[in-house]
């Protein structure tokens, strides 16, 4: 996996040139990047075109291309047909999971979601909610039937900002969140794809109609880290539309260090997405009952 996530928001030509990503932009201007050093691609303007060898051979190498609707929010993934060698003895074990299995590995992943969330509000000052969260956390049951994770988004919105916020009004903060939140997402989708999983069979979520069931499941924890990075950059920010650097400074999350549940390790996103997934794949197959590697905030000195 490489260390580079680009952005495109001009109109461009992109084409595969010498084995590199080659970029020509409307004024005539050029660059090339190669393609070990890339991670994610995001297509940001409707001027965009690409050849069908770059296509080709960014499904060879595992690259994530996300394009953009006309809100300019990420809404498409291209991701490779086949990147795993043996698919279908995945899908076999995944389709064959015990049910008290999933339910097991969902109690995991809301349990430290809300863990995420305490850390996200002591980080930021806000310690009055951190123990009730803690407590939630902790009491969180397999397959959470007292859908404690909801109680914890309660909490956990009403404390994150100095006005309570609300997710689905439209404003600078909430837009941020959703584009990193969609970039995170695609990321997983990537990783999924090239473990042999499939992305529809979710843990919990099961909607027919969302072929990422699985990764909206597995992003979860890293919610937490995305609100607490994003307020990091932009805490006062004015009421604004997300300009084209702001759309590279919320990728760049990607390639932050973070932690995660089980040991004091530190990588990056990316790194902590593929190292989740993998093991998630093998204990499909084994049936592991081992904790998931789950991110979490970086160690504090």
């Amino acid at each position: 996996m490489g260390w580079r996530s680009v952005v495109i928001s001009q109109p461009a030509y992109l084409s595969l040139c010498r084995g590199q990503f080659h970029i020509k932009l409307a004024d005539d201007s050029e660059a090339s990047v190669p393609l070990e050093d890339l991670s994610a691609i995001i297509l940001d303007n409707p001027r965009i075109t690409i050849s069908q060898p770059m296509l080709c051979e960014l499904a060879e190498v595992g690259i994530v291309v996300v394009t953009v609707d006309a809100q300019h929010l990420p809404n498409g993934i291209f991701l490779p047909y086949q990147s795993y060698h043996r698919t279908l003895k995945r899908l076999r074990a995944q389709l064959s999971l015990p049910r008290p299995t999933i339910k097991r590995w969902h109690q995991q992943i809301i349990q430290q979601k809300i863990r995420n969330q305490a850390q996200t509000l002591a980080l930021t000052g806000q310690e009055k909610p951190v123990q009730a969260l803690m407590r939630l956390a902790a009491n969180v049951k397999s397959g959470d039937p007292d859908n404690f994770e909801g109680q914890a988004a309660a909490i956990y919105f009403r404390y994150l900002l100095s006005q309570p916020l609300k997710r689905r009004v439209p404003n600078f903060f909430n837009g941020a969140l959703n584009y990193g939140y969609a970039v995170v997402r695609a990321c997983i989708a990537r990783s999924i794809a090239a473990s042999g999983l499939h992305p529809a069979l979710g843990l919990f979520h099961d909607n027919e109609q969302n072929a990422f069931n699985l990764a909206d499941d597995l992003i979860e924890p890293y919610r937490p880290l995305l609100d607490h990075w994003v307020l990091q950059h932009y805490l006062d920010e004015e009421e604004r539309e997300l300009a084209p650097q702001d759309k590279g400074k919320l990728v760049s999350f990607l390639h932050q260090d973070i932690g995660n549940c089980l040991n004091n390790d530190q990588g990056t996103v990316l790194a902590n997405i593929d190292r989740m997934v993998s093991g998630l794949a093998q204990a499909c197959e084994t049936r592991d009952k081992s904790p998931l590697w789950l991110a979490a905030h970086p160690k504090q000195d």
